[in-house]
């Protein structure tokens, strides 16, 4: 969510606190300056109705005293309580201990879609279409292995597209014969899987992928592959970064630096 652009008062609040913060000589706002400035975007325009969506809570990192997720609960309970007219919240996340403590007293509405049939059989079906229409490695895998990767997947997914989405492109990339193996070893949890992903990285891949992660986070839009792999046809290594086109990789070969990382 982007308030800034959404209105001239939204734009000016912004720049007002950057102005104050710049004028001072002070380094980055605390997450207190921050907050007031929030406050004041969103309780402008009261008439309108405004979303802010927070998507898998549940896989915010967890480590250290003060950790992100308990921030970020931290942050809805305050912007929950201040009672803004026509704010909506939206929070998606599983079943964690901790987050229903803080969230089951403050939430008007609750859809536990793990339990619901409709959403076991879309993720059923999603492991099944992509196994069979593959357009790559899957395409040439044996009835019994493609059969075996939906039926695994399916039982281990808990719920969790992302889960399934991040298997799915591990085992695109193993040798037939390592199927079974890559299946038996395949973590059971998110951010195992991301840890995962992230160790498969070859180190030759390393400085692009991590130029591929600094487009993602600031980007203002979801990217496609193949705007990323224009961005590695650029090379920042020059005083002037320049656009080679002989540097730009296929749209496939892109796709493997973050490997089985949705873009």
């Amino acid at each position: 969510m982007d308030l800034s652009t959404q209105s001239d008062e939204s734009e000016n609040i912004l720049r007002k606190y950057y102005s104050e913060r710049a004028s001072s000589g002070s380094c980055a706002p605390n997450i207190g300056y921050l907050k007031q400035c929030l406050k004041e975007m969103l309780a402008i325009r009261s008439n309108v109705t405004k979303y802010i969506v927070i998507d898998a809570l549940d896989v915010m990192s967890t480590h250290g005293n003060s950790s992100p997720r308990e921030k970020t609960l931290e942050l809805m309970s305050w912007l929950i309580g201040l009672g803004i007219p026509g704010l909506r919240i939206c929070i998606t996340s599983r079943p964690e201990d901790d987050i229903g403590q803080v969230l089951r007293s403050l939430a008007s509405h609750q859809v536990v879609l793990d339990e619901e049939q409709e959403h076991r059989e879309d993720i059923a079906h999603f492991i099944r279409s992509t196994v069979e229409t593959s357009k790559w490695s899957m395409r040439g895998w044996r009835d019994t292995a493609k059969q075996e990767v939906i039926s695994v997947l399916s039982e281990k997914a808990d719920g969790m597209f992302q889960y399934v989405s991040c298997q799915l492109g591990i085992l695109s990339d193993s040798p037939f014969l390592e199927i079974e193996p890559t299946l038996r070893s395949l973590p059971t949890a998110l951010h195992a899987t991301y840890e995962s992903t992230l160790e498969r990285i070859s180190e030759d891949k390393w400085k692009h992928a991590h130029r591929l992660f600094q487009c993602l986070l600031f980007s203002t839009r979801p990217l496609s592959v193949e705007e990323l792999a224009e961005v590695l046809a650029i090379n920042f290594d020059e005083e002037i970064p320049t656009y080679h086109n002989d540097r730009r990789p296929t749209s496939r070969r892109a796709r493997s630096y973050p490997l089985a990382l949705e873009v």
